[in-house]
């Protein structure tokens, strides 16, 4: 883990999860049993430009673990706080990915608590995240923050 880093920082930063992020888009798309079109339907681009909108008044932080020795991005954690639920200011953790062979050596963890750290220095009163259907196994990674399954969103399927 000597040669892992990690860097936050603003939107600045947000170009370069792309590659990761097109993995995590593939990985969904794999494994979600109703929502694949509209899963692969969504470019980065796209998904920037919502980030950017939903954090309009808001904040958002992007940390990225990085390998020294090769110099790559392996992974990332895009967090955003917005002023919701009558001026509540809520924290979202919008996405998170490590690269596979990273997996399992608290690269994760880290990423989440830095995201978490940030929502506590800035005062975040509600912290949420959203795990989509088929990828249910990552629930127990976020319990070890707190974060528990509240309720469960249908939508119709075009």
């Amino acid at each position: 883990m000597d040669e892992i880093e990690f860097i936050s920082g603003r939107e600045e930063l947000l170009d370069k999860v792309e590659t990761l992020w097109e993995k995590l888009k593939t990985h969904h798309i794999s494994s979600s049993p109703y929502f694949k079109k509209l899963m692969a339907s969504k470019s980065f681009k796209e998904r920037k430009q919502d980030l950017l909108c939903q954090v309009e008044g808001g904040e958002l932080c992007v940390v990225l673990a990085t390998n020294r020795k090769t110099d790559s991005i392996i992974g990332y954690c895009l967090s955003t706080i917005t002023m919701k639920d009558s001026d509540i200011s809520v924290g979202e953790i919008s996405s998170i990915f490590v690269e596979e062979r990273y997996r399992n050596s608290s690269i994760g963890q880290e990423l989440m608590q830095k995201s978490i750290d940030w929502f506590r220095q800035e005062h975040v009163q509600k912290i949420i995240t959203y795990v989509a259907v088929g990828n249910e196994s990552v629930i127990d990674f976020y319990k070890r923050f707190n974060l528990y399954p509240k309720c469960i969103a249908l939508e119709q399927v075009d």
